[in-house]
């Protein structure tokens, strides 16, 4: 403990007590983050190192871990608004000094500058001082003294500074005297993949990656944002989560509560009201804002706010500026609150008027959406050359078909445009003929004939009514040429001043589909040197690179490239790209990190495609996870891919289909040979580099050895059992509820069972995300269950949209040849085909060879079908009874009419045809004891 004072009589000042849990560094256990941490240890870290962050951004949390895995000894040190004494801060920092400097003064240092003549005489000085709320003294002495201190501070003490905003302190010079690490705000947001892994390892309670991508974009995420909403969901089904990330914003309580406490509640009136009423504009300029409000100076205000880490950002040094995204649903709650719904609709109005007045029309357009003037949406929609949509504006869709009048041409447009940036080819093309329907205005139905053509050419087979443009012309004649073997590479047809960045996207697009990735790499890095490209050009030559990145490296700083392409294609509106790109970052992740989570975010971004109604974006991402599967060797990628080769054929894409199937003959020689995966992927691409078209450079597709597929045989009657070539399948490894799965889908005959069904019978107790999680682990089990004794799994147990199907040739599944038997029967009876009659019903008794699955007893999901397949089996053996009681063979009939009563004892006409059968051969004491024991039967059903 450091000394509280001096001893009686000594005559010299008291030291001031420091309280000892401010020396005392926090124990965090939170998600252990190497690309923050890694920089902060070892000998080659700084010297000294800055973390700038707003409250809650986790500045604290990555401190104390800096702390706990520091190679020397830590001092650390929390400081309080009492720390503008310099004298009391000198004090508190010689404690915290106690263990990384040998003989520090102990806490009698009664400036900053006696500890550092104190600190400089000492020992041994190889540790490292950590200050947290650095911001606490901002403005005092002491914080310029603190600087002295640490530009002369010993070489070999580390200095680690938390702080909310920057010091006034001279950093350039800091910067020239020593090598100097920062970290800030953008540095800390949780990537998605660590919100997963977040709730996953640390707080024990998974989200989807659909959840947890949805729950970062809307906390930005800000570390106690993330752990409001667990602790405000803390125990609470899947389900309830997923309602509450649509809810977490601005506008959750915890949150407003934290914001207001520990944010805004240190702001003076005027600058709250300044916060309040330009968050309207979304973007923020001095301008801006300073005619918004009708007043002066607002772009230092806006600096003061980027300073202090008021959840105020610049990415272009100052210019502009952007709240939060917590914040800004913040305000606009309190908006709401301070002047009702319409005058927040009125607030926003006014901001639509002021951007669209300077130019930024995406801005206002918005605004105006927010304030539901559509008058002011479709003016703005209606000049000439204007591409603008809502894709960028919260619910997009559904405010175009909100605010759309019945015969409003132009938010038709709009809704076009904004169906064409999701990659609805179909509802685009609709939308585009119900604009043009709409308006007899030349240049009006040639913008939407010229949109819709480009869109069109996009369609399977079809001719577009129109030209579209030259690039869209040349890329989509790329995909439907069929591959030939060495054909010469394609030339670049635009020159010279008429080609454009739509022309260099082309070329490169057109030599990735050719294989030549060498050329497709130098078009795409020329798109952005054009002074013509517009966002979405950029963003899918940024994209196309990311593409090709991963061939040539594993590394982490990968992640947060893709990570940028997806927030660009986001705010720039273009949910077809930024979809694309979730599929290429999921697909990194994969096979760098591949886990269960990682496994079912697959589902959810085919899922995000399918309800957008993107097909070309569902064949492109199948394609991607197919191969990111295979280099992870997940058990199952050959499905994926080949499920990604019909897609394209679908789309009237054979040279994307002979991508994947090029991709398929990688996957099978790779499982032929054993060699790993990634040197087989790269050595096919690097003859595909030379190549014009993939397939005829891929790897070669092993040959067929002329051995016979193995044969799975399935039988649910009388027990379950399979067998492989005649050999029972073994089982021992699988799971008992992942084999429910396959008896439960035998037991269906080869019809398909969608998955909703699926989770409800097997795990009642999960909502459908948990359930479908689980159904997808069980499916992956089974499969590789049937991979590994040589079947084809992904082949059998096969998934249709939302449903799975055991799929067997027809002798292969006993129940399912039992059901065609009695689909025969009924359809001969229909037919009035009495010999039809008897073969079915012939061929329906000699299938059953006893109950449906008896080993799961009672269940609700097998027990109505095996009482359907008892009573229709009986049904059938009464008629052959009956049929051969007419032959004469009564011997024979009286043994079908028993079996019959043996599996329904209640069928009448059974009872009525084996008491006949005794009549007929004259022995009276089985037919008294027949009738005897149908009056049992009769008496039970309270027949008299």
């Amino acid at each position: 403990m450091p000394p509280t004072g001096a001893p009686p009589g000594s005559g010299a000042p008291r030291p001031p007590h420091v309280l000892s849990e401010k020396l005392r560094p926090p124990r965090r256990t939170g998600l252990v983050r190497d690309r923050l941490e890694r920089p902060l240890q070892g000998i080659d870290a700084a010297g000294l190192a800055f973390v700038f962050a707003p409250a809650g951004a986790g500045k604290t949390t990555l401190l104390a871990r800096a702390a706990q895995i520091s190679p020397v000894p830590v001092g650390w040190y929390r400081m309080t608004a009492s720390d503008s004494d310099e004298r009391l801060l000198a004090a508190g920092l010689s404690c915290a000094l106690a263990d990384p400097v040998q003989d520090a003064p102990r806490g009698d240092a009664s400036s900053l500058e006696e500890l550092l003549e104190a600190v400089d005489q000492g020992g041994r000085s190889d540790g490292l001082l950590v200050l947290d709320d650095l911001h606490e003294i901002a403005g005092s002495r002491a914080e310029a003294a603190l600087e002295l201190f640490i530009r002369l501070r010993p070489a070999g003490l580390r200095v680690l500074l938390g702080s909310r905003r920057s010091p006034a302190w001279n950093l350039p010079r800091l910067l020239l005297d020593e090598p100097v690490h920062r970290v800030d705000g953008d540095d800390l947001r949780f990537r998605y993949w660590e919100v997963e892994e977040l709730f996953a390892k640390v707080y024990g309670e998974p989200l989807g990656p659909e959840d947890a991508a949805a729950l970062t974009r809307r906390t930005g995420g800000w570390a106690a944002g993330l752990q409001l909403f667990h602790l405000a969901t803390a125990g609470r089904g899947s389900l309830a989560r997923r309602r509450a990330v649509s809810q977490l914003g601005g506008r959750s309580g915890l949150v407003r509560s934290y914001l207001a406490r520990n944010v805004l509640a240190e702001l003076p009136p005027a600058r709250y009201d300044f916060l309040v009423l330009t968050s309207t504009l979304g973007v923020l300029t001095g301008p801006l804002c300073d005619e918004l409000l009708g007043t002066s100076g607002s772009i230092g205000v806006l600096d003061d706010l980027d300073r202090a880490q008021m959840f105020t950002s610049s990415t272009d040094d100052g210019v502009t500026f952007h709240y939060h995204p917590v914040l800004e649903a913040h305000l606009h709650a309190a908006l709401v609150e301070r002047c009702g719904t319409e005058g927040a609709a009125a607030a926003f109005a006014r901001s639509g008027q002021v951007l669209e007045r300077a130019g930024h029309d995406r801005g206002a357009l918005s605004a105006y959406a927010r304030a539901e003037d559509w008058g002011a949406v479709a003016r703005l929609l209606q000049r000439p050359g204007s591409d603008l949509t809502i894709s960028g504006t919260a619910g997009g869709e559904q405010l175009l078909l909100a605010g759309r009048h019945a015969h409003d041409p132009w938010l038709t447009l709009a809704l076009a445009r904004f169906r064409c940036r999701q990659g609805d080819v179909h509802g685009a093309v609709a939308a585009y003929r119900d604009a043009e329907s709409m308006l007899e205005d030349r240049v009006f139905r040639a913008t939407c004939q010229r949109e819709r053509a480009a869109v069109a050419a996009w369609l399977p087979r079809a001719s577009a009514s129109g030209t579209p443009a030259r690039w869209v012309q040349r890329v989509r004649a790329a995909t439907r040429r069929a591959p030939t073997a060495r054909a010469e590479p394609e030339q670049p047809i635009f020159r010279g001043k008429d080609r454009t960045a739509a022309d260099v996207l082309a070329d490169g697009l057109v030599a990735v589909l050719q294989g030549r990735l060498d050329a497709c790499s130098t078009a795409l890095r020329d798109v952005e040197r054009c002074s013509d490209g517009s966002a979405p050009t950029i963003i899918a030559a940024r994209l196309g690179l990311a593409l090709l990145h991963p061939l040539h490296a594993d590394d982490d700083e990968h992640l947060g490239v893709l990570e940028e392409v997806v927030l660009e294609a986001e705010l720039a509106g273009l949910p077809f790209l930024s979809r694309l790109a979730q599929a290429l970052l999921e697909a990194h992740l994969l096979h760098l990190r591949s886990s269960p989570v990682r496994r079912s975010a697959r589902s959810d971004v085919m899922a995000a495609c399918a309800s957008s109604g993107d097909a070309w974006g569902s064949a492109l991402a199948e394609l991607l996870l197919g191969f990111a599967e295979a280099v992870a060797r997940e058990p199952e990628p050959l499905c994926t891919i080949v499920r990604a080769a019909e897609r394209f054929r679908e789309l009237d894409a054979p040279a994307l289909a002979a991508w994947a199937d090029a991709a398929q003959a990688v996957v099978q020689t790779v499982s032929a040979s054993g060699a790993p995966l990634r040197d087989v992927v790269r050595s096919a691409v690097a003859q595909a580099g030379r190549a014009t078209y993939p397939i005829a450079a891929g790897p070669a597709v092993p040959q067929p050895s002329g051995a016979p597929a193995r044969r799975l045989r399935v039988r649910c009657l009388g027990g379950f059992a399979c067998e492989v070539d005649g050999r029972p399948l073994d089982w021992g490894s699988t799971r008992p509820r992942a084999l429910r799965v396959f008896r439960l889908l035998a037991v269906s005959g080869g019809r398909a069972v969608h998955r909703e069904h699926l989770g409800e019978v097997l795990w009642p107790g999960l909502d459908v995300e948990g359930a479908t999680r689980q159904l997808h682990v069980a499916m992956s089990s089974l499969r590789r269950v049937l991979n590994d004794d040589g079947l084809a799994g992904c082949e059998l147990l096969v998934r249709r949209g939302d449903a799975y199907v055991l799929s067997l040739p027809p002798g292969a599944l006993d129940v399912a040849d039992l059901e065609t038997a009695l689909s025969a029967l009924d359809a001969a009876r229909r037919a009035s085909d009495a010999p039809a009659v008897v073969t079915a019903a012939r061929t329906a008794v000699d299938l059953y060879a006893g109950d449906l699955l008896p080993e799961d007893g009672p269940d609700e999901w097998v027990q109505p079908q095996r009482d359907r397949l008892r009573r229709a089996v009986a049904d059938a053996a009464a008629v052959l009874a009956a049929d051969l009681s007419r032959r004469g063979d009564h011997v024979r009939a009286v043994a079908s009419a028993r079996r019959s009563l043996e599996l329904d004892p209640y069928a009448d006409q059974a009872w009525k045809l084996l008491n006949d059968l005794y009549d007929r051969t004259g022995d009276r004491a089985a037919a008294a004891r027949c009738r005897q024991d149908h009056g049992r039967v009769l008496a039970e059903l309270g027949v008299v």
